[in-house]
């Protein structure tokens, strides 16, 4: 058994590999329109995970250490500024 002859196809001309301005202008416009969106996004949502991220690997805490004055128990103020030590 013979394999079948393959046939010969014609050669494509060879094309450019750069886009046309039209397509350009239209990703720039379209890069133009994003950016002013994902500024916020950015700020709001992922500086915050990133924050948090690296806090969870430091000694962070979210209250003062009992023996350090808060800038509350220097002035009166209505809401109570009890202190709970410790364990």
């Amino acid at each position: 058994m013979t394999a079948p002859a393959l046939k010969e196809r014609p050669a494509t001309p060879v094309r450019s590999r750069r886009k046309p301005a039209l397509a350009r202008t239209r990703r720039r416009e379209a890069i133009a329109l994003v950016l002013p969106s994902l500024i916020p996004i950015l700020v709001l949502s992922v500086a915050p995970l990133v924050v948090g991220i690296f806090l969870a690997f430091t000694d962070a805490r979210l209250v003062r250490h009992p023996t350090t004055p808060s800038p509350a128990s220097t002035t009166s103020s209505a809401w109570p500024t009890t202190v709970h030590p410790r364990h």
